[in-house]
């Protein structure tokens, strides 16, 4: 829907739980004139800095970085996500675990 789509206008993406993924919030950023409202499980298989977040309301800043190999570059910051690839993973695979489509190194901030 993203990629077939160029909002001219200021847009609101809304989607419920089962849709959150590091891609697609990677995905949301990078697109511009939209904003996006996600609800996410507040358990261990939530996004991990999400889950670190209180039940009370707020409005803050997550920043990290997501990391898909285990070198050093971009781990000097302590606060990052591994995010495991398959090796012949392909930008857009249909299988959840390949979706990937942006480096080895890339900085989030919601």
């Amino acid at each position: 829907m993203l990629q077939r789509n160029a909002f001219d206008r200021k847009t609101l993406i809304v989607a419920d739980r089962g849709f959150e993924s590091y891609n697609l919030t990677a995905h949301l950023l990078e697109k511009p004139n939209t904003d996006f409202l996600i609800r996410v499980k507040q358990s261990r298989s939530a996004m991990r800095e999400v889950a670190k977040l209180s039940m009370l309301e707020l409005d803050c800043d997550i920043s990290f970085s997501i990391c898909t190999t285990q070198k050093k570059t971009g781990k000097e910051n302590q606060n990052y996500v591994f995010l495991q690839v398959p090796k012949k993973s392909k930008p857009g695979s249909t299988t959840r675990r390949g979706r990937w489509d942006f480096g080895n190194y890339y900085p989030m901030r919601f």
